[in-house]
């Protein structure tokens, strides 16, 4: 699966959500506490280009995203 082929880096929510960065298909995925469920959560469309860093901050509530 291409989209899975150039992940880099990994932070998780209070909910045990994992969100991944992709360069090859300049995305930010969302997989499910218990791996089940996967979405695009943040795409090309939406600015991104390469995603490099990823923060979830839990005391906020916002998750971070560096190009």
């Amino acid at each position: 699966m291409d989209e899975f082929q150039d992940l880099r880096r990994v932070t998780t929510d209070d909910e045990g959500n994992v969100y991944v960065t992709n360069l090859r298909t300049h995305t930010v995925v969302v997989v499910s506490d218990d791996g089940k469920h996967h979405r695009e959560l943040l795409t090309k469309s939406d600015g991104l280009k390469e995603p490099w860093g990823i923060y979830f901050d839990k005391k906020e509530n916002v998750l971070l995203v560096c190009n």
